[in-house]
């Protein structure tokens, strides 16, 4: 005898098909009764469908694992963009502190009080230049790595929210 499989069973993966079964005969002549006996079949369809089951756990993982990678590129091509952006800014600063440096000193030129004085003035402005640059880099560091940190870790609750679904 074989039994037909539901098309139902198309759902969890498994396309319809015919089981090999045996059939028990049994019971009474005023009351039979007919005990199927499925053998190794349901072990093959047991196997199938665990099978199956592993297969979509494995591709809900892969799938999570693609969408976590592209946040994560998407965090890091932003990083990118801040620690650039803290780079101009600071080259800017930079200029703008040597630009009125140098003015502070021209303007003192040829006489020895005020020239030393505008050194001196110079040399604050340019330090405090650099303080302030060497801060806004900083910060644009810890922005952008605070920004892969949450990236990296979205893509792994994507990849154990995956696995968790799939119970493996």
């Amino acid at each position: 005898a074989r039994i037909r499989l539901p098309d139902r069973l198309s759902a969890t993966g498994l396309t319809s098909a015919t089981i090999p079964v045996e059939v028990r005969v049994g019971g009474t002549l005023a009351s039979p009764t007919l005990d199927p006996v499925f053998g190794e079949a349901i072990e093959q369809v047991r196997e199938t469908v665990r099978q199956e089951l592993s297969n979509q756990a494995l591709e809900r993982i892969r799938a999570a694992e693609v969408q976590g990678d592209s946040i994560v590129a998407e965090a890091r091509r932003e990083a990118d963009r801040i620690r650039s952006n803290a780079r101009v800014a600071r080259d800017r600063l930079m200029a703008e502190a040597q630009t009125r440096a140098a003015a502070a000193v021209a303007e003192a030129r040829g006489n020895l009080v005020a020239e030393a004085a505008a050194r001196a003035l110079a040399d604050r402005i340019l330090n405090d230049a650099n303080r302030q640059a060497d801060a806004l880099i900083a910060q644009a560091d810890e922005r952008a790595a605070a920004l892969v940190r949450a990236a990296e870790e979205s893509r792994a609750a994507l990849i154990a929210k995956a696995r968790g679904a799939t119970g493996g």
